[in-house]
């Protein structure tokens, strides 16, 4: 059967200090960089979520999920980006 998935908060992101454009797709990205410092004093950067091999391979810049906006959105300076509780709707068949 199909399943989904809602906002329960609304998602907002911060004001536009230039004009986007169309907004026509989203992303939803996991994890971030960090610094991770071995026991030999070396260091190297790796991902919240990843393998933590230090290998350079960084799943934070890789989408998650990504879809299509049902309408695009235009976002001029001035403008926040603005989806409110329940209009941010994924669905898996």
């Amino acid at each position: 059967g199909v399943s989904s998935i809602t906002n329960t908060s609304a998602i907002a992101f911060p004001e536009a200090t230039s004009d986007w454009g169309s907004i026509t797709h989203w992303g939803i990205y996991r994890g971030y960089q960090s610094t991770v410092y071995n026991n030999s004093g070396g260091s190297f950067r790796v991902s919240e979520y990843g393998s933590g091999s230090g290998d350079g391979y960084n799943p934070a810049r890789f989408p998650f999920l990504t879809g299509a906006l049902t309408t695009a959105r235009t976002v001029n300076s001035g403008d926040i980006l603005r989806f409110g509780i329940g209009d941010f709707v994924i669905k898996f068949d």
